[in-house]
């Protein structure tokens, strides 16, 4: 979830140079009002910032847990205008990114032993131990998608195309194409997110900074300054669900690593607060990660170096 202060839009006579934006986070709800018991256990971000390149490629390893009785779906809402990639979570270290998640969570997500369709997860029990009892999560992703429809699956925008840069973008996972999550099922999946040139133009380019910030915080900066002036359909539809206490799923841990040594390095900003440095497992990494946790009200506030 980015922040940054940018110039050239009004809403309600406020210029976006006036305001602080929250741009690359996320917010989870269900698909539908509902009961059910679906819980967002793990958000991990993982983000790099390259220079001269007209995006932001955001990384999302997602762990969800459905102790209700009835199938499922989520939704993920994003920030303006994006383009979706779900793929099947591996521990093979088939990309950079990959190489320095698996060395940063190498206490927290391991093989199982029992079963190579699955990971063990161990849960953050504060900010710095982690449960020894690992939970079983399915790689096989939400709804059993990637053994139905393939390791990796491109996601239509819930309400198609909104131009060049709408005020959010929201993906129903899994797809319907699939089965929904079913009772008793955790599963893992990372969704890759692209932003589009015009979204990060006004929220994330090079510039004085940026922040990543909690869902609420993000809410607020919807509700404050863009939802009044939405088109309809993703006014009706951000109504209907995410301002819906019985559909938004507040991330139970949301976790931030910034990829140093891949794009533009950052430093972080004293003004940042409710974020908890990572404490690294390899101490080679601090040149190449920056890892924090955040709460549901945190601000971390990066600028480029």
């Amino acid at each position: 979830m980015t922040r940054k202060r940018n110039a050239g839009y009004s809403s309600k006579g406020f210029s976006y140079a006036e305001q602080s934006q929250a741009a690359d986070c996320i917010i989870c709800t269900r698909e539908r009002p509902s009961r059910a018991d679906l819980r967002i256990l793990q958000v991990i971000e993982g983000l790099t910032y390259q220079p001269g390149v007209p995006t932001a490629r955001i990384l999302l390893d997602i762990i969800s847990e459905h102790r209700g009785r009835t199938p499922i779906r989520y939704r993920v809402i994003h920030r303006g205008k994006t383009k979706a990639t779900l793929r099947k979570y591996s521990l093979e270290a088939t990309t950079p990114e990959q190489r320095l998640l698996n060395r940063t969570y190498q206490e927290r997500l391991e093989p199982n032993p029992k079963d190579p369709d699955s990971i063990l997860f161990h849960q953050r029990t504060n900010c710095s131990d982690i449960s020894p009892e690992g939970l079983v999560i399915s790689l096989a992703g939400p709804g059993s998608c990637f053994t139905q429809l393939g390791a990796s699956l491109d996601l239509s925008p819930e309400l198609g195309e909104r131009g060049p840069d709408p005020v959010f973008t929201s993906y129903i996972i899994p797809p319907q194409e699939s089965e929904a999550i079913q009772p008793r099922e955790r599963a893992i999946c990372r969704l890759e997110l692209e932003l589009g040139e015009r979204t990060y133009e006004r929220l994330v380019r090079d510039g004085s900074g940026f922040s990543v910030d909690s869902h609420k915080r993000l809410m607020r900066d919807i509700e404050a300054y863009e939802l009044e002036d939405a088109p309809e359909e993703l006014r009706d539809l951000y109504k209907g669900t995410v301002q819906r206490k019985d559909c938004l799923l507040a991330p139970e841990k949301y976790d931030i690593v910034v990829f140093q040594n891949l794009g533009r390095r950052v430093r972080v900003r004293p003004s940042s607060f409710n974020v908890t440095p990572g404490p690294l497992p390899d101490r080679a990494l601090k040149e190449e990660v920056l890892w924090f946790f955040g709460n549901d009200e945190f601000y971390l506030e990066l600028e480029y170096v």
